[in-house]
Parts: structure tokens; sequence; C-alpha cells
């Protein structure tokens, strides 16, 4: 009795894992979709960061305003489902680059934001590196 009902278990939990492969072709579609859209959208408020990082600009009233953004833009991937495992982890790491570098933005401190605006900058080179 006890073996019919860990093999049905296994049967049930198989069936629940199995997926529909037109549905994992619209879900990667749309995550696609998604992150292209966001990628769109902070490309002028990145244009502007690292223009004015580049003068040094970093406490500006500018730059925190194009940094905010920025920011914003891409936290519209925090509810991206993606089908890529690596990705979503690579998306994670974007996200958390964020939340240290609005921390060092508040701080107000020079070299603070610089650091913590190269983290960013590394996290997006590493997935645009990967996913271009």
């Amino acid at each position: 009795m006890k073996h019919i009902f860990f093999f049905l278990v296994i049967i049930f939990i198989a069936s629940c894992s199995s997926t529909d492969p037109e549905e994992e072709k619209r879900r990667y579609k749309k995550a696609e979709h998604m992150v292209h859209e966001a990628m769109e959208m902070m490309d002028l408020p990145e244009y502007g960061v690292k223009k004015l990082a580049k003068k040094g600009l970093y406490t500006s009233k500018d730059f925190i305003q194009a940094s905010t953004d920025m920011m914003r833009e891409g936290r519209v991937l925090n509810d991206l489902d993606h089908p890529d495992e690596k990705f979503m982890k690579m998306n994670q790491e974007m996200l958390d680059s964020f939340v240290a570098f609005e921390a060092a933005i508040k701080t107000k401190d020079f070299a603070k934001i610089k650091a913590s605006l190269a983290i960013v900058n590394d996290t997006c080179k590493k997935c645009h590196d990967a996913y271009e």
C-alpha cells in the first residue's frame, strides 16, 4: 500500500512539473519583450548618469535625478518571470546593486556613490556581455 501511494505521489508531482512547450515559448517571449522594453526606457537616464559621472558630478541634482529615473525603469524587471535561471540571477544582482546605489546616493558621499555606480555598471555589463 505504501508503495502504491508513493508511486502515485511521484506521478502527481511529475505531471505538475511538466510544462507545455508552447506555454514556455510564450513565457520566454513575454519576458524578452519586458526586458527589451525596460532596457529602452533605461537608455536616456543611463546616458545622463554616464555623462554626469564622467564629469565627476556624482552629487549633482541632475545626476541624482537621472540615477533615480534609471533605477525606476530598471526596477520594472523586479516582476520579471524569465525562464532562464542564469538571467534571473543576474537580474537580481542588478536589482541588489540598485539598492546599494540608492543608499550611497542618500549619503551624498562622492566616493561611495562613485564606487556603488561602478558596481551597478559591472552588473549591467556582465549581463549584457552574456546575452547580447
